[in-house]
């Protein structure tokens, strides 16, 4: 019975050292660069945002910026966008995504929710379920965009993969591919997700987990989308049935009503991606509503993410600082001169 408990306490002990930490400063990169995704390719807009991002940027040598919208699902001639970044000084690769570009792209993913998912294999050896959507996406990520990007500027040592909404299950998937054709090894690869629906069933959900040792999905309240679709729910959170969806961990929750607060979150729990102490404990139809209306699902980090990157990674109160700054300067001018 006493080795059995040192052993138990052993391997708590091994998993809490070997368990990653989330880093809110690196989230927040994150969400700049995919910030930037959301800017229609705008290369200078990219580049502001990495800048902000990465303060020293005089003192970084960017092999190339690049941003493209490609073709991510043959069925329905869907779209998506992807940034890519090469910051040799840091000897680190960004791959970044943008959200789902029409509503029709949308309500293609709702409907691929209610078909039957298909198997994820690895070297002929399936795990688990994904939805169609997500995995056709996923394939065509690399094939139509991550290929050439590689290709052009070769993978830095370190990879940091991030997305929003959609862009978050293809952040999933493109690590899952890189690994998958040994680009990356697992310790030197970063997966941080904002607003990502759930994709697979709860064997995939695992398989996930197992494969990348550094992943955090960022959920900011009552955002729909990560509920998104709909678990079989067991009164206390989601069912673990097979084809069923089901989240990968580890969420973090940011449970500030109306404007996601930095420091104020919660870390759920590291085994389990459908914690019911976390964003799934309150997702009844009025709290669903209320975070429709007030956009919650777009604002992160207390801006509207597309926004945001349109900016410049400006935030909205900085722009009214400027604009004040602005008025100011010709009121005085006017009263000078006139």
């Amino acid at each position: 019975m006493l080795l059995l408990s040192l052993a138990t306490l052993l391997t708590y002990l091994s998993t809490a050292i070997n368990a990653a930490q989330y880093d809110e400063t690196l989230s927040f990169k994150a969400y700049m660069l995919t910030a930037a995704a959301y800017t229609d390719n705008n290369l200078n807009m990219i580049q502001t945002c990495v800048d902000k991002a990465y303060p020293s940027a005089n003192s970084i040598k960017y092999s190339q910026i690049s941003g493209s919208s490609y073709d991510c699902d043959v069925i329905n001639s869907d779209k998506c966008t992807g940034i890519y970044v090469t910051l040799e000084s840091y000897n680190t690769t960004i791959i970044a995504f943008r959200g789902t570009e029409k509503f029709d792209q949308y309500l293609e993913q709702l409907k691929a929710s209610f078909q039957n998912p298909q198997d994820y294999t690895e070297s002929g050896v399936a795990h688990g379920k994904i939805s169609s959507y997500y995995l056709r996406a996923g394939d065509m990520t690399y094939d139509n965009f991550l290929s050439a990007s590689i290709a052009a500027n070769p993978l830095q040592q370190n990879i940091i993969i991030t997305g929003h909404s959609l862009g978050g299950a293809l952040a999933i998937m493109t690590g899952l591919n890189l690994l998958k054709r040994n680009l990356v090894l697992p310790d030197n690869l970063k997966v941080i997700t904002f607003g990502e629906p759930r994709i697979g069933d709860y064997e995939f959900a695992q398989y996930v987990q197992s494969r990348l040792n550094y992943l955090f999905r960022v959920v900011h309240y009552h955002d729909i989308i990560p509920h998104f679709p709909a678990c079989t729910s067991n009164g206390n959170g989601c069912k673990e049935i097979p084809s069923e969806p089901y989240h990968h961990s580890t969420e973090i929750w940011y449970g500030s009503e109306k404007t996601m607060k930095k420091g104020e979150y919660q870390v759920c729990d590291t085994n389990n991606g459908e914690d019911p102490n976390c964003s799934d404990k309150d997702t009844d139809v009025g709290n669903t509503l209320g975070a429709l209306f007030q956009n919650q699902h777009m604002e992160y980090f207390g801006d509207d993410i597309q926004k945001f990157g349109e900016r410049g990674c400006k935030s909205s109160a900085s722009q009214m600082f400027s604009l004040l700054f602005l008025a100011i300067t010709m009121c005085q001018l006017l009263y000078k001169y006139l």
